[in-house]
């Protein structure tokens, strides 16, 4: 029997992403069908191509359309203090745990282009927290890691920044932690002191560190719930017991495998605690 349209076209972004893992190593196997469908799309008009294959032959032949294949396959959906309204809850519950450690680690999962980074590092120096913690800053797509490291951001942004800034309970101005230019601002390097920046695949790489704090914000959305399983699992052997994760506000650990390995800190601002005990089941 023949194959429909949507069948064929179904095989062939299987073909394309088993391409991808077999040639660059980059696992989107996984990944909601219709995320990676709306990307492929996007790419194939981005380079006037009318047949999946077609764009399949140019990523493997072709390390610039890769390149922006897994730019579009990227979350780079961020901002300075973004959903300000989650760092109240995050100082009530936190701060106070974090404060129990002389040295702490944080890891921001799908960091992007960073600006979610620095907000953490002000909202630390701002509760005397800063020089007692390592953040690690992971992302697969390096262009974005390098404008983290650059620290470089439009200026057009700042009175939003502003604005989230002070409604997430600032207690300075945001130009403080900045140093001002014509069309860029520069964050201040004392900022990204502890700052450590990696390429880190969440389909096929590991945890490299025992973490207090972990801020996955708005990815395990476009993952299939096999992998975003996966995901909580690389999540709970990462963190200490105790420890603290932050998801984005379009997702949760309940119903699911491992809500009886957490507790809800903040049903709102998704924040969960590890369980204490290293042999929850």
């Amino acid at each position: 029997m023949l194959k429909t349209k949507e069948e064929i076209e179904n095989i062939e972004i299987t073909q394309l992403l088993e391409a991808v893992y077999q040639i660059y190593g980059y696992d989107f196997r996984q990944y909601a069908r219709s995320t990676v469908k709306r990307r492929i799309k996007h790419r194939m008009e981005m380079n006037c191509i009318s047949h999946i294959t077609s764009l399949t032959e140019q990523i493997i032949h072709n390390p610039v359309t890769f390149n922006d294949f897994m730019f579009d396959l990227s979350i780079t959906v961020t901002e300075m203090f973004r959903d300000p309204e989650f760092y109240i809850p995050y100082k009530k519950h936190i701060v106070p745990f974090l404060k129990t450690y002389s040295f702490s680690n944080v890891w921001h999962v799908g960091c992007a282009t960073g600006e979610e980074v620095y907000s953490m590092a002000i909202f630390l120096s701002e509760n005397q927290l800063l020089k007692k913690t390592t953040q690690y800053a992971t992302d697969f797509n390096d262009h974005s890691l390098k404008i983290l490291k650059d620290g470089i951001y439009p200026m057009g942004e700042f009175k939003k920044w502003q604005n989230n800034y002070l409604d997430s309970g600032g207690v300075l101005s945001l130009s403080e932690y900045i140093e001002g230019a014509h069309s860029a601002i520069q964050m201040k390097k004392e900022l990204s002191e502890n700052f450590v920046i990696a390429n880190h695949n969440l389909v096929t790489d590991k945890n490299f560190a025992k973490m207090q704090l972990i801020i996955c914000k708005n990815v395990l959305i476009y993952f299939s719930s096999e992998l975003q399983n996966k995901v909580i699992e690389l999540f709970f052997d990462a963190l200490v017991p105790g420890g603290v994760l932050c998801l984005g506000k379009s997702e949760s650990i309940n119903f699911t495998p491992h809500q009886d390995k957490f507790k809800t800190l903040d049903r709102d601002a998704r924040i969960f605690q590890k369980e204490w005990s290293d042999n929850v089941i």
